[in-house]
């Protein structure tokens, strides 16, 4: 038969001294206090694992932040767990991780880290307007809710006003980057699945608008305007080909069509001839002015030609 440890003592705590070489007391069940050399002291749990049957220790605390009575309440719960097959070192560490998602993988923790490499993909100004709206319409609600513990009803109550509220495009957006936040944190391990995946669904889609046309009718009053219209000089192509001549009359020409606005223009309503087009020339020494020929009268063509 087994002798039965002895049980330690507070008075015999008390009085431990380090010695040459670490060793341990014994208080049964599996409590044991170990003496370092450096007079530092520690309560282990010495017990068997529930699969393995290899002997291992699971550390308490420290003595005298730790209790005797502390201790041995410790060892007591550990060895319930052990009763029904469960090794209460793992359990500590799950437990632990849990507590740590609770106040590190916070969802805005979560989307901080999505963000940066985000924004790497995109334009700034799209960065930009993507953290505006987490921030004002997700983080002051779930901002510090771990995200374990985000789901569908509570991103849909979050959202549901922005939807009476007309703002369709701003929850679609919203419902998207909820989701690449949440894949992230699945393929980051921190949850084992996205639940929000389906959510884009139950909120209303934002109608189409198409760009405002122009109606036929409308093409003579746009037409007038283009060709009264004050446009600077350009360096395109049809004015460098236009301008690369030496003839005046193909400057002329092109400046009539509207490419190079450097004179005054008269139209004559009823028939539309060009009356009178003049270019200067501004010189270090002089002036030189080119009119335009006399011998036709020049029409307002329906496309730009250079003859020249």
């Amino acid at each position: 038969m087994c002798a039965q440890a002895t049980r330690l003592s507070d008075r015999q705590l008390k009085a431990v001294k380090p010695k040459d070489k670490d060793y341990v007391l014994s208080d049964g069940n599996g409590l044991q206090l170990r003496v370092r050399v450096n007079g530092s002291t520690l309560w282990n749990f010495n017990y068997r694992q529930p699969i393995t049957k290899n002997r291992i220790n699971m550390g308490l605390g420290t003595y005298p932040e730790l209790s005797l009575a502390q201790a041995r309440k410790k060892t007591v719960e550990a060895r319930e767990l052990l009763a029904q097959g469960i090794d209460p070192k793992e359990q500590r560490s799950e437990l632990e991780q849990t507590k740590r998602q609770a106040t590190e993988h916070t969802f805005e923790n979560v989307a901080s880290a999505w963000f940066e490499l985000k924004k790497d993909s995109v334009t700034q100004a799209y960065a930009e307007d993507i953290w505006r709206s987490l921030t004002l319409h997700v983080f002051p609600s779930l901002g510090t809710t771990p995200i374990s513990q985000i789901n569908a009803p509570m991103v849909i109550e979050l959202l549901r006003p922005l939807e009476t509220k007309g703002s369709l495009e701003t929850v679609k957006r919203l419902t998207q980057r909820l989701n690449e936040i949440m894949t992230y944190g699945v393929n980051s391990g921190m949850i084992f699945a996205n639940p929000l995946s389906g959510i884009r669904a139950v909120f209303k889609k934002p109608k189409k608008q198409n760009m405002a046309a122009l109606r036929p009718e409308e093409l003579p009053e746009l037409m007038v305007a283009i060709a009264n219209a004050s446009i600077k000089k350009n360096n395109t192509l049809p004015y460098r080909m236009a301008t690369s001549h030496n003839d005046p009359t193909c400057r002329s020409r092109y400046d009539f069509l509207g490419g190079h606005r450097s004179r005054q223009e008269n139209l004559d309503d009823s028939s539309g001839a060009y009356e009178e087009a003049s270019c200067s020339r501004h010189t270090a020494d002089r002036t030189r002015t080119c009119p335009a020929r006399d011998d036709q009268t020049l029409q307002r063509p329906q496309r730009l030609r250079f003859p020249c």
